[in-house]
């Protein structure tokens, strides 16, 4: 009786695993009408083939159905669809389909759609996994998963959960991130351990690490925001007036935690024509000595200019000891050391001291140290 049915299941598993599946397009291949019922070692199909499994590979000119899982190396003109789990590469000249589980690579033409992807997803529209994503997922507009590994688009990335990299062309969205989110506009998620850095601006609510931006920092806590304006709820936001040796008066926005924070200002230079207005931007830091005092560290650039002439530029170094008065006030004034350079003549007007200076093919450059002073009140 045993005897008789091991031999009854040996021929059920050979009358469903097939060595070789060969076809022009489904029914009309070696397995026929019953293929969906087959599981293959190796396929080959001129137009379009349909399996139950695949083993080991299978090639089609146009599409590839596998009802169940497919192992190994699958390949089609236009589209896989695996209707379970996969393991191996699957290879499309448009989509790739899993509605399971992809362990390996997933690289097709325009998108790559599965369950839960395990190892690498590359297309050149979009990559879709509807849970987790583990490896990467790289995509020439849009990658979108519930949990994800590294993330990179040329458009925007989607995820509930990243661990490692988000990178987009112009914007990441993650609810929680551990790593990297690199943005060519905009990074947006609730918490971040790791770094944002993105072309214009980054939104988070916990930031445990560095937010750097082109323009805009917004979170309501971040300790290291890197950018022009940063509103965190829990920082400083300062507007106040300054003014430096070459009498240049800019009304200020200095923006950001209470260790970092960003630069904006606007004004003029009462006493130069030529150089009549003014921006400068930036970025600081604060060096607490006692609860009423501090050194303020900072990294500016200012532009002069009327618009018709050239521009005077300058780069420099500050350190200004800051009095705080009251709960709202703060006072500073210190030296600074400074790199200027701008067109022959335009800039001379200022007299500011030089310890180096060069003229070269029609540009002054010169090294001087010079003076800031200002106030500021708390917003």
């Amino acid at each position: 009786m045993a005897l008789l049915l091991c031999s009854q299941m040996a021929y059920a598993q050979s009358d469903t695993v097939r060595m070789a599946h060969i076809g022009l397009v489904y029914p009309l291949s070696t397995n026929g009408k019953d293929a969906k019922n087959y599981t293959n070692y190796g396929s080959f199909h001129v137009l379009g083939g349909v399996s139950a499994g695949e083993k080991s590979f299978c090639l089609s000119g146009i599409a590839t159905a596998v009802v169940h899982n497919a192992d190994g190396f699958i390949l089609s003109g236009v589209v896989n669809h695996i209707g379970g789990n996969s393991k191996g590469m699957q290879m499309a000249g448009v989509t790739n389909y899993s509605g399971g589980t992809v362990k390996g690579f997933q690289i097709a033409g325009f998108n790559n759609i599965a369950r839960n992807a395990n190892g690498l997803q590359m297309a050149g529209f979009s990559n879709i996994v509807k849970d987790s994503a583990f490896g990467a997922q790289m995509a020439g507009f849009s990658n979108i998963a519930k949990v994800s590994g590294t993330q990179a688009a040329g458009f925007v990335n989607v995820s509930k959960s990243t661990q490692g990299a988000q990178m987009a062309g112009f914007a990441n969205v993650s609810k929680a991130i551990r790593g990297a989110q690199l943005a060519g506009f905009a990074n947006i998620a609730r918490e971040v351990e790791g770094m944002q850095a993105s072309g214009f601006i980054n939104v988070a609510k916990k930031v445990k690490g560095v937010q750097v931006a082109g323009f805009i920092n917004i979170a309501d806590s971040c300790d290291y925001p890197i950018g022009l304006i940063n509103i965190i709820k829990n920082g400083e936001q300062y507007i106040g007036l300054t003014v430096d040796e070459s009498a240049s008066t800019m009304v200020a926005l200095r923006s950001g935690s209470k260790k970092m924070y960003g630069i904006l200002a606007v004004g003029i230079n009462p006493l130069h024509d030529e150089l009549r207005y003014g921006m400068e931007g930036g970025i600081g830091m604060n060096i607490p000595l006692s609860p009423a005092f501090r050194f303020k560290t900072e990294f500016t650039v200012l532009s002069l200019t009327d618009f018709t002439n050239g521009v005077f530029m300058k780069s420099s170094v500050r350190i200004l000891p800051a009095l705080k008065i009251g709960n709202r006030f703060e006072a500073f004034a210190g030296p600074s050391f400074g790199f200027s350079n701008y067109p022959l003549d335009l800039g001379d007007e200022l007299n500011l001291q030089y310890l180096w200076s060069r003229r070269s093919k029609g540009t002054f450059y010169g090294l001087n140290v010079g003076a800031m002073a200002g106030v500021q009140v708390r917003l």
